[in-house]
């Protein structure tokens, strides 16, 4: 609740309505720990580096991903539309410690997998509502996700775990996400989600505040999930509720993000940070 006054008190002095800046998509990815764009793009093509190595007390759950996105907006006369079209690669890792100074688990806990999303997006602004969709194919394989986690700890000397995370998950799973919000005034977007994803099936609130001057834009969000089922974990570790935070800044091309989410497995006793700290945008 405090998390939803503090972002609604930030919007509240500002009268006029304009939606030109949030007509993309932003639904939930097939992941957890992604942000999102946070309603900072518009059309053209961005490519995100996502990476949540940086910080945090145990093995993490999503190591990292990158992802190239192509953003759509009509021209005049049907200018409430967005379409989004995107392709992410990701690493889950399983948890092999509890923290780093404790002793490894005898068996790791989760997946270990290696999974690209090929995904679609739709939103629509009706008056103060906006609606928004996305189909995902999110496939796991083998696409050198674990080699590059590999070159990254050898050259900052960090220990790898490689050989104690067990198997590779292979699958593939057809996803979405639906939404519908409204906006609470210019700066500020309610919506409310259903998402039914491999990693996990839940329903969420979500909350996003942004505001532009000039070539600057800031944005930041806050959802909290209903977690209900997963295909990846046992359900039976999965916690209640799941809560992340998000802010950003975007200036021209350029554009990066932080989130922290809170832990969301019964046996990964930490939330984890991520920093999206490389996000190129080229605008046409």
């Amino acid at each position: 609740m405090w998390n939803f006054l503090f972002l609604l008190s930030l919007s509240l002095g500002f009268s006029s309505w304009s939606h030109a800046d949030w007509k993309v998509p932003n639904t939930p990815l097939a992941s957890i720990g992604d942000p999102g764009n946070l309603y900072l793009n518009t059309q053209g093509l961005t490519y995100h580096f996502n990476n949540n190595d940086f910080a945090g007390q145990t093995d993490k759950l999503m190591s990292g991903s990158t992802g190239l996105y192509y953003y759509r907006v009509p021209k005049e006369g049907d200018a409430h539309d967005g379409y989004e079209f995107s392709a992410n690669a990701r690493l889950l890792i399983p948890v092999v410690a509890t923290r780093f100074d404790q002793p490894k688990l005898a068996t790791p806990k989760g997946v270990y997998g290696d999974s690209i999303e090929l995904r679609t997006g739709y939103s629509r602004i009706i008056e103060t509502y906006k609606i928004e969709g996305s189909l995902s194919a999110d496939l796991y394989g083998h696409y050198n996700g674990d080699e590059i986690q590999k070159r990254i700890h050898r050259i900052i000397g960090s220990d790898n775990h490689q050989d104690d995370y067990g198997a590779k998950f292979y699958s593939s799973y057809f996803t979405g996400a639906i939404g519908v919000g409204k906006f609470l005034s210019p700066d500020f977007l309610a919506m409310v989600y259903y998402r039914n994803a491999a990693v996990v099936k839940d329903y969420m609130i979500r909350f996003n505040y942004k505001h532009q001057w000039g070539d600057w834009q800031v944005g930041a969000q806050y959802l909290i999930a209903k977690q209900i089922s997963s295909s990846l974990y046992e359900n039976d570790a999965l916690e209640k509720e799941r809560h992340e935070w998000a802010i950003g800044m975007k200036w021209k091309w350029y554009q990066n993000s932080f989130s922290y989410v809170s832990r969301y497995l019964s046996y990964d006793q930490f939330g984890q940070y991520y920093l999206d700290p490389l996000i190129l945008s080229y605008e046409f």
